[in-house]
Order: C-alpha cells, then structure tokens, then sequence
C-alpha cells in the first residue's frame, strides 16, 4: 500500500476516528471525575497533612485571633488615670466572647503587670464576676489591687483568662494596657 493511498484511507475514516476518540475521551472523563468524587477528599487530607497545610492553617488562625476565646475591640479599653500607688486600679474593658468560646466556662483571671524594667508582677486571682456574652462589646469595670512591689513609671496590664471548654483548660491573655503609675505626693 502507498503512501497516498494510506492519506486517502485517514480521509475515508476521518468522521469515524474522530468519533472514537471523542467516546473515548469522554469515558475517560467520566471515569477520572468518578474517582476524584470518591477519593478527591481523602487525596486533599493527607496531602494536606504531609506537606503540613493543616497545622499551618490552624497556626494562621491562632495569628490572626480565629481560635480566641475572648475577644476585644481595639482601642476601646483603658486604664482610668492617674493612678497612684495604694489605690485601686480602675480598669474599663470592652470584651465579648467568639464563636469558640460560647460553649467555654470562665474560670477567673490573673492581672499581669510589667514594669519599666521589664519584670512581670501577678496580681492577685480574681474570681468570675460573670460570663461574657457573645452580642456584644460589654464593658467591664475592673477594680484591680496593685501589687506592692511594682515600680513607679509606664506599667503595661495584661490579664491571663483561664477557662474550661469541655475537658480542656485553656489560658489566653488579653491585649496589653499601659497607664503610668505614680507614686502618692508626700505631706
């Protein structure tokens, strides 16, 4: 058979090959779209966990606050000034529960205060006054005894929330609050 004679056999055929591998591809298709449905799911996980997405992810979420138990609007809390050494420190703190919390109980809490010098005191554990809600921004007003050893100057608070959310217990600190501590005139 010659070489032209071959070219006029694909002409004859053309319609029918084309035919065929578009059956073909179409099957093929299909299949390859019924595997993905039963087992795209599982493929996706453990490619996840392998090139560790899954714990990256979670780490992201921690980051950016997703996974917190409490939340508070920026800007809005603060320190009632002056504060003088021996007095009670007023605090005025907008926080509402997340999505996360809302099944958490709220144990208590420990105020955190660090110095100029950089040393962390803890106050003394306050008890539950009550839960949070998750509507809205609540504001709190905290009397907080300073501790006694804290220096003078720019004081930044913090307080470390604990809670019990199902069996575990989890701690989470609030975001800091800075006020200037000053030391009671002499007369």
């Amino acid at each position: 058979m010659k070489f032209r004679e071959k070219i006029g056999l694909v002409r004859e055929w053309w319609p029918l090959i084309i035919a065929v591998a578009s059956a073909i591809s179409s099957v093929l298709f299909v299949f390859v779209v019924g595997l993905w449905t039963l087992f795209g799911a599982i493929l996706v996980e453990q490619t996840r966990d392998a090139l560790g997405i899954t714990e990256l992810a979670q780490e992201v979420a921690r980051l950016g606050g997703k996974n917190k138990i409490i939340t508070q609007e920026e800007g809005r809390s603060y320190v009632k000034e002056p504060v003088i050494r021996g007095d009670k420190l007023e605090v005025v703190l907008y926080a509402r529960r997340t999505e996360v919390g809302a099944a958490c109980t709220y144990l208590g809490s420990i105020p955190l205060f660090t110095d100029d010098k950089n040393i962390t005191l803890a106050g003394d554990r306050r008890p539950p006054i009550r839960q949070l809600n998750a509507v809205n921004n609540s504001p709190l007003l905290l009397k907080i005894d300073l501790p006694p050893d804290l220096t003078a100057g720019r004081v930044m608070l913090q307080l470390q929330w604990d809670y019990k959310c199902g069996e575990l217990d989890i701690t989470q600190l609030s975001e800091p609050l800075f006020f200037i501590l000053k030391e009671r005139d002499k007369q």
